[in-house]
């Protein structure tokens, strides 16, 4: 997150820089916090992740930075395969019940 940037500003610029699309920030959906080992820092550090339910806007997924492999569209059901963590199928169930309401 940058100085002075709302959480929402941070998903916008995240999503926008990460995949290519532009979004708007219709609900928040939960954080997820864990902890990894940094390399860099030669420690561990704690990071917590922010998940916000988006409407695309415009974009390409082909205009991905580099920071990802790639970018892809999946229906829900097969998004859902493709997550590994508990916590992640959690987010990603409350954002299909949120959009069936």
């Amino acid at each position: 997150m940058q100085e002075a940037e709302s959480l929402e500003q941070t998903a916008r610029r995240e999503v926008r820089e990460e995949t290519g699309l532009e979004g708007k920030v219709q609900e928040k959906l939960g954080e997820i916090q864990y902890v990894f080992y940094s390399t860099e820092d030669h420690s561990k550090l704690q990071k917590t992740v922010h998940f916000f339910l988006m409407e695309y806007l415009q974009g390409s997924v082909e205009d991905h930075d580099t920071e990802v492999e790639e970018a892809r569209w999946f229906p829900i059901e097969k998004a859902m395969e493709q997550l590994v963590y508990e916590n992640e199928r959690g987010i990603l169930t409350k954002a299909e019940q949120t959009m069936a309401c």
